[in-house]
């Protein structure tokens, strides 16, 4: 093989560097580098491989440092400096390929011609061309009859013509492009002439045309799209949807790139029941700031009758020496907002909207933080006065320190003031210091812990003394570990079983007279055997003279993987409780209810998990959570198996639903889905969800009708979505992936893992 001078390079060049940009706009507006996504497509024909195609020898040194080696059957020469390359031609440049039969190349002029096919090959591309020729002392270039694939992704077209021109300017002239097989074009992109301006990273477009199984569905007399990753400005892809409370709702969004380091998008969202509301997002990324700000406003709700806005403000910065803020910020303009505007049944339900600021550092073991929160009511029926406090401010400092032989010393501070109108208003000054031992060993744990707690308050009303607690706490937890080897249906397991215990030691102080401004029992579950407090919050300290315990027994696999968790505890109280909050039961006067759990996964189709709460004294089910899953794992690798779901949830005075999920697929290319949620306490539906999706190699039609309780009275919103996702390249319609991903157990999960 012999080795030439640089000029030569301009051949490899011009067809690799156009393949770079057609892979970069390809990569970034789907999901085109998961195999699984082109599951259902053939292998492209250029090089025989489908996704992820390696070409063969491909080196890995920069293009730019390697030399360009140049081999052929037969080289012949004559007095001008004419060289005719036949038989096996190859210019070879790190992964770069270009072969053919017969290529000519003048020295003098450096112009080349090849009559013959040429076949271009590289990490990205694949490219055949029916003739090629050009000058590369005047770096200008014209190849015909085109056809290309793209390698490690999906993408391939035809065209008539390409240019290279100087300035790494390349038009191409009749141009397709689809991500479809190259026998079934379910849809394509085709222009009369396409102008790519590598350097600026911009391609400009014109008489561009999209047609769906060959019916013209867009079309723009001009098109202006980046090459690479480098973000600019345009129009995003609109969304339209509909429902009963909104009617037709279209959104069109502008996004502007306004430098490296920050961005906004714009969006006008015409309701068609409403009026039109305008939507912004902003977001910025510094070395130590990040950060995004969203508004939202309706000049005049035709349906409401005023004006509608939110808006929000996300921020986390980190500072010089340790110091942090972060920042969550929301507003709404009414209590009415997201039973309108939210989309789902969660956002709609949202009674309080919290924001919170607070700025945060680190002085060796201790970590200080200074906050301030807020609550604003968004919920119609929420009544008045019922809103947490605010707190404004909040200092905070907790910390741990290791005296040595596994003593270790903690404390916790706080001091906050409570701000609400018309309610009882005051600073608390809480502070929990104590001494820990920490014993461990392969076999089992020991803590022993002392603490003490003094709590104080200063009211805004001054005729009220100021209240205040101090108080001993004492625990002690222990714990052992045993393992042995186990069989079960024929295979093998690691077999654990671990008991834990936890004695506590609290004495009664009588806390009638403290103020309640942020504290609140929380639902009893396995976490509250190993509290050293049953309330949330420092406005109460329980007593406690109780041992809890607890056996988890687990089985392994030889992967390390848990097929098996079994847990079982209770509270037995040697005195019964006797703090407490207003309006709010003591636990039973001698023990808790049993809380027992289990997450059974043996094999790769069932899983079954349940939580029970047993109130025994009073013989009844406090709480229950029991959730079956069946997982059909396909026969053929790459493909969608059968998911269905079936939850339910109890808890007495409170709730009990089922929620039952289904993903069916049917054929090669049909699946259905459908969701469930429905409340036997209320007797009615909560969210239903039926839907059918259509997925080819390069396509996917998604229907879905849903129909979900909007508020409290009992109103419903129903509403139709319909997308069509063009895969690689973006999707047209109100994209339903990311509900359904929520909604529908599976849906996200495209081969069985």
């Amino acid at each position: 093989m012999a080795r030439v001078s640089r000029p030569v390079l301009f051949l490899l060049l011009f067809l690799g560097t156009a393949a770079t940009a057609v892979k970069a706009q390809v990569c970034l507006l789907g999901k085109p580098c998961d195999p699984a996504y082109w599951r259902l497509c053939r292998s492209q024909s250029l090089l025989g491989g489908g996704p992820g195609a390696e070409v063969e020898g491909v080196g890995t040194d920069s293009r730019q440092r390697a030399p360009v080696l140049i081999s052929a059957a037969t080289v012949e020469r004559d007095e001008q400096e004419l060289y005719r390359l036949t038989g096996a031609v190859e210019f070879s440049r790190a992964d770069q390929r270009l072969s053919t039969e017969s290529l000519l190349y003048d020295a003098r002029t450096q112009r080349f011609l090849g009559e013959r096919p040429l076949l271009y090959r590289d990490r990205s591309l694949v490219a055949a061309s029916a003739r090629g020729e050009g000058s590369l002392a005047e770096e200008r270039a014209v190849f015909e009859d085109i056809r290309y694939e793209l390698v490690g992704t999906r993408g391939s077209g035809e065209a008539v013509r390409i240019r290279r021109e100087p300035g790494e300017r390349s038009i191409l002239e009749q141009v397709t492009f689809s991500t479809c097989d190259l026998d079934d074009r379910r849809w394509e992109f085709s222009a009369r002439e396409i102008e790519l301006d590598h350097a600026s990273g911009w391609g400009e477009g014109r008489d561009l045309s999209l047609r769906v199984g060959g019916v013209p569905i867009l079309w723009a007399p001009y098109w202006r799209f980046p090459l690479d990753d480098r973000r600019r400005s345009g129009f995003l892809t609109p969304v339209l949807g509909s429902s009963s409370n909104n009617g037709i709702d279209l959104t069109v969004p502008y996004y502007l790139n306004l430098a490296p380091n920050y961005d906004a998008t714009l969006a006008l969202r015409l309701i068609g029941g409403r009026g039109g509301m305008f939507m912004g997002e902003s977001r910025y990324l510094t070395r130590r700031e990040r950060g995004e700000f969203e508004l939202t406003l309706l000049p005049s709700d035709r349906d409401f009758g005023t004006r509608r806005w939110s808006w929000m403000v996300r921020h986390d910065g980190r500072y010089g020496e340790g110091w942090n803020l972060h920042a969550r910020l929301a507003r709404v303009s009414d209590r009415s907002y997201f039973e309108d505007f939210g989309d789902s049944v969660t956002r709609t339900a949202t009674r309080l909207l919290y924001s919170r600021a607070a700025l945060e550092r680190r002085f060796g073991p201790l970590r200080a933080e200074l906050s301030a929160d807020a609550w604003q009511v968004t919920d119609p029926l929420f009544p008045a006065g019922a809103e947490p406090y605010a707190r404004r401010p909040r200092i905070w400092v907790e910390g741990r320190q290791g005296l040595g032989g596994g003593l270790e010393s903690f404390l916790a501070a706080e001091l906050v003031s409570f701000r609400k109108d018309g309610a009882l208003e005051g600073e608390r000054a809480d502070l929990l210091a104590g001494l820990a031992w920490n014993l461990e060993r392969a076999f089992g744990f020991l803590r022993p812990e002392l603490a003490y707690r003094h709590t104080v308050y200063r009211l805004d009303r001054r005729n009220l003394p100021k209240p205040e607690r101090s108080l001993p706490i004492a625990s002690l937890k222990a714990g052992l570990f045993f393992e042995r080897d186990a069989t079960l249906f024929g295979r093998r397991f690691l077999h654990t079983l671990e008991p834990k215990l936890h004695y506590l030691y609290v004495p009664f102080r009588a806390q009638d007279d403290l103020p309640i401004f942020d504290t609140a029992a929380p639902a009893f579950s396995a976490a509250q055997l190993f509290r050293t407090n049953r309330f949330v919050g420092a406005d109460r300290q329980g007593d406690a003279d109780q041992l809890a315990w607890m056996v988890d027994q687990r089985l392994i696999d030889g992967l390390g993987r848990e097929r098996a968790v079994l847990s079982l505890g209770q509270i037995h109280y040697r005195k019964p409780p006797r703090v407490g909050l207003p309006s709010e039961p003591l636990p039973g006067p001698s023990r808790s209810p049993w809380v027992a759990e289990l997450d059974l996964a043996l094999d790769r189709r069932w899983r079954l998990v349940l939580s029970e709460q047993w109130d025994g004294e009073r013989d009844r089910s406090e709480f229950t959570a029991a959730r079956i899953e069946y997982r059909n794992p396909p026969a053929q690798e790459g493909r969608i198996g059968l998911v269905a779901a079936l939850s339910y949830r109890f808890r007495r005075d409170f709730l009990e639903q089922y929620d039952l999920s289904l993903l069916l697929p049917f054929g090669e290319h049909w699946r259905g889905f459908a969701r469930w949620n429905y409340s036997t306490r209320d007797r009615q539906t909560m969210e239903a969800l039926l839907g059918v999706e259509y997925e080819t190699c390069c396509t996917a039609w998604r229907f879905m009708a849903r129909r979900y309780l909007r508020n409290v009275q009992g109103d419903f919103n129903n509403g139709i979505w319909l997308e069509l996702e063009l895969k690689g390249v973006g999707s047209l319609g109100r994209k339903a992936a990311p509900l359904l991903e929520r909604a529908i157990l599976g849906y996200g999960s495209r081969p069985w893992d």
